[in-house]
């Protein structure tokens, strides 16, 4: 079973983040605050992700929306999880910090979302396919 709509995009850092944000409260909603797992951060409205290699130029982004659970992505990635995200406006941006908000890069029917980000090449041991860091976001409705 295919995603039903996906996104590629190539996030800046700036300086050491990038975000996926719903566009109605981009600037409005609370700050995500850095998890105790120190790879991301999350609220209602917004999930930022601390690169592990703040030197490299772009981040590829693959999002995708399913009407239900997506399958466990292959190969299994560096760090995972799995966040809450309340889209009222049906439409997801990418937040580059100082490099700006970019609205507009996956749309979806405004509701609750499960968001599962996996993120691959962040361990120095290994690389990524494309020869560096990488991340899925699968999105899904909780209801």
């Amino acid at each position: 079973m295919p995603a039903n709509n996906s996104a590629e995009y190539r996030a800046s850092a700036d300086p050491e983040i990038f975000g996926i944000g719903v566009d109605a409260e981009y600037d409005y909603g609370p700050v995500p605050q850095p998890s105790p797992h120190g790879w991301f951060g999350a609220c209602e409205h917004e999930i930022t992700i601390r690169v592990a290699d703040p030197d490299q130029v772009a981040y590829p982004l693959l999002l995708e929306a399913w009407d239900s659970e997506p399958p466990t992505p292959e190969p299994l990635p560096d760090v995972e999880g799995t966040f809450l995200l309340n889209v009222s406006s049906g439409s997801l941006g990418v937040n580059e910090g100082g490099g700006g908000f970019e609205p507009e890069v996956i749309s979806v029917e405004p509701g609750k979302y499960y968001v599962r980000i996996s993120g691959y090449g962040r361990d120095s041991g290994t690389s990524a396919e494309d020869g560096g860091e990488r991340y899925l976001a699968q999105m899904w409705p909780t209801g």
